[in-house]
């Protein structure tokens, strides 16, 4: 699977202090590129885009299934990342 990050995404993770908020990201980047279908996906706007909680975190992602690429969008607290 190809992973690629957005430059929002890139920005978003450059904030991050918190190295345990950092190591669960990645913890969890894990599981989701061994099963890109486990999180639920969202309504509205950001159809097609999952979501995943990090703590006080959300990441929110795009898997595109016939190319096997897995989108890094967003990777915000709960209240800023669906604005």
């Amino acid at each position: 699977m190809k992973v690629i990050e957005s430059k929002s995404y890139i920005k978003d993770i450059k904030k991050i202090k918190d190295k345990k908020t950092k190591k669960q990201l990645y913890q969890k980047l894990k599981k989701i590129i061994e099963n890109p279908k486990r999180a639920k996906y969202l309504r509205n706007i950001m159809k097609l885009k999952q979501s995943e909680r990090i703590g006080k975190f959300r990441l929110i992602y795009e898997w595109n299934q016939k190319e096997d690429i897995l989108y890094l969008l967003r990777f915000r607290k709960r209240g800023e990342v669906y604005k």
